[in-house]
């Protein structure tokens, strides 16, 4: 069935202005929040406490909704949001660790992402934008890798460009079809799952404040994935 995208409300941005609001937008938005409230739910009612490695699991998940609530709305927007930068390194980094961890956990994997000394360092772009474009790219890399498998995050920096390198212990991607990862709905062979869209969108993003993605040569066997930032003062 076609989505309507035609104009069906209008919602207000954080500084107040109505913009219209699509039926696709609403559909995410509604499911989005459904999700988080029933987590939250369940997460008040303790009914996962002491439930082995599944226990906290519904607060982080409520935690992911919201932010992704918050990312459908910047989207929407089509203009930066109040948060709009720049970022603090050492605070992307504790934010992602937090929300991704227990997708980790749930297939025994590792996030290591170490502390370099470059945590006071900054960055152009949303905070929001930015944790959406490092999580997108960590769960592709953690659905192509096997179980007990590590996603390793690597920061390298000059006078201009901060970059994070994103690997994995998935098959990688060949070298041919390394760009067309990046076009939008376009699926790759070993693409079982989803629309296509997290590699596109986080390069679309990312271009916008200046920087690029780029899938580089692989440092630990498998994928790597290259975030480059312009550096603010």
């Amino acid at each position: 069935m076609l989505l309507d995208l035609s104009t069906t409300r209008r919602r207000k941005t954080t500084t107040g202005e109505a913009v219209p609001v699509s039926a696709l937008e609403r559909r995410f938005l509604e499911s989005s929040g459904d999700i988080a409230a029933l987590a939250e739910s369940i997460d008040r009612a303790g009914a996962l406490s002491g439930a082995g490695p599944y226990a906290g699991f519904t607060a982080a998940i409520a935690a992911a909704s919201r932010h992704l609530e918050e990312v459908i709305g910047a989207l929407a927007a089509s203009k930066p949001s109040d948060d709009s930068g720049p970022t603090v390194l050492a605070v992307l980094r504790s934010k992602v660790i937090g929300l991704f961890e227990p997708t980790a956990a749930a297939r025994g994997q590792t996030l290591s992402w170490p502390e370099d000394g470059r945590g006071t360092v900054r960055v152009a772009g949303s905070p929001s934008q930015l944790r959406q474009v490092a999580l997108n790219i960590l769960a592709n890399g953690s659905k192509f890798s096997p179980d007990g498998s590590t996603l390793l995050v690597e920061t390298a920096q000059t006078d201009s460009t901060v970059t994070l390198f994103i690997s994995d212990e998935g098959p990688g991607i060949a070298k041919k079809d390394r760009e067309r990862a990046f076009t939008r709905f376009e699926r790759l062979k070993s693409d079982r799952d989803g629309m296509g869209l997290g590699l596109a969108l986080a390069r679309h993003y990312v271009r916008s404040i200046g920087g690029d993605v780029t899938i580089e040569e692989p440092r630990t066997g498998g994928c790597t994935v290259a975030i480059a930032l312009p550096r603010r003062t």
